[in-house]
Formats: C-alpha cells, structure tokens, sequence
C-alpha cells in the first residue's frame, strides 16, 4: 500500500513538473512574441495651387437650328468676357456640343371657344466650359462675374468650382512618417509604464488618407477627398504592432 501511494506521488510530481516547465517556456515564447498594437495619428494643413472652374452655357429655340445659333452667340460673348478677365484661351476647355429636344403639349381654345391640345417642341443646345490655372484669385474673381452675363440674358451657370494641391503626395509622405513617429511615442509610453521596453515592429499598416475642408470633422471609412475648398486639412493614420519585451 505505501510502495502504491510512493509511486503516485512521485508520478504527480514528475507530471507537476513536466507542465511548470512546459507552462515557463510558453510563457517566455509568449513574452518574446508579444506586441502592442497602437495607432499613430498626424495632420497637415496645406494650400491649394490650382482650380478647375466648369460651367454650362444653353441655347433654346423652336428649331435646332435656333437653338444652336443663340448658343453660338452666348459662346462667342463668354469667350469675350473672359479675355477681358485676363483667362488666356489655353487655360479654357470647351466641350463637343450637345442637343437635346423636348414635346410638350399645352391646351389651347380656338375661335369657336373649344379647347384642344397642341404639341411644342423646344430644342436645347449646350456646351460645356472648364477653366483650369494657377491663378485661384483671377479664376475665383471671374467666376463671380458671370452675373454680369446672366443680366445680359445669357443662360449660363457654374455647375463646379474644385481645388487641388501639386503638394498633395509630399505631405502624404511627411505625414506617413510623422504618424509612425506617433504610434512609437504612444508604445513607448505605454511600455514604460509596464517596466517594458519596446524591441521593433511586428507589422505596420498605412490607414485611409482624410483630406477635408479646414477644420472640418468629416471622415470616411474608404479616406476623404475633399476639392471643394481652397485650404484643406490632410490627416493620415498608421497602425502598427511593436514587439515588446523586458
């Protein structure tokens, strides 16, 4: 019975044993492998250096003919107006021309007081104007004084006004690097405050790019790209595990 009850507690023991020394190595493996997943964030402010300006001018008329012709007109008076503005005709895309028809059919009463119904056609013309430069002052100035043509009843009117910056990339770049730098202050932060020191990185991952309007809060899970200001706000994100140890 003793010599039983001796071999049970040497088996338990060199079971205990057997799993310390187990349970010590996977907690070393562990501990070499650890990481701490922080996100770094960083934002620029920059300046647009370039705008694009598109509006739409529209001839009407009983005839096709008609509405081309007063087209042709409100092109040749738009052209005008913008050399006077000081846009050079390089800087001007026009698009192919576009037509369009329409019936409607209106009731009307004839002499002998019976109403009917008569078909109308009205006939469009369009043609599309796109104004790009680097002069966001001149193009924004003449943008606003298509009034006066409006008051010249020419039927014209801005569909887009958009904003870009040739310093787009480099800030995406310099933002990349300074969210990186982030995330590590964030870890190292963190890593002292565990007695921890960090050893590298695991992985790193480049989040969506949010451009928006200055001060503006919008986001988008797919990144943000605003062109509708002048003066926008690039923020970038990096996620990155770093490996920890003592």
């Amino acid at each position: 019975m003793h010599k039983q009850l001796n071999s049970l507690i040497i088996s338990g023991a060199v079971v205990l044993s057997a799993f310390l020394i187990s349970a010590g190595m996977r907690e070393a493996f562990s501990r070499t492998r650890s990481g701490i997943d922080v996100k770094g964030y960083a934002e620029k402010t920059i300046d647009s250096d370039v705008i694009k300006w598109k509006f739409r001018a529209v001839g009407q008329g009983k005839t096709l003919a008609q509405a081309h012709h007063q087209l042709q007109e409100y092109a040749d008076a738009i052209r005008q107006h913008l050399n006077d503005q000081g846009i050079l005709s390089n800087a001007t895309w026009e698009s192919p021309l576009y037509t369009s028809s329409e019936k409607k059919y209106i009731t009307i009463k004839d002499m002998d007081k019976e109403t009917r119904q008569t078909a109308v056609e009205k006939y469009e013309a369009r043609k599309e104007f796109t104004v790009t430069s680097t002069e966001i002052d001149k193009i924004e100035k003449a943008s606003k004084s298509i009034d006066d043509l409006v008051g010249k009843n020419i039927n014209l009117r801005t569909l887009t006004i958009e904003y870009f910056a040739n310093t787009l990339n480099a800030a995406k770049s310099e933002l990349l690097s300074l969210a990186t730098r982030n995330a590590y202050e964030r870890a190292q932060t963190l890593a002292n405050a565990s007695h921890s020191k960090i050893k590298g990185i695991l992985k790193a991952r480049q989040g969506v790019f949010q451009i928006t309007p200055e001060y503006s809060t919008e986001s988008s899970d797919n990144g943000y790209f605003d062109t509708s200001s002048r003066r926008k706000t690039v923020k970038a994100i990096a996620a990155i595990t770093f490996d920890i140890g003592e």
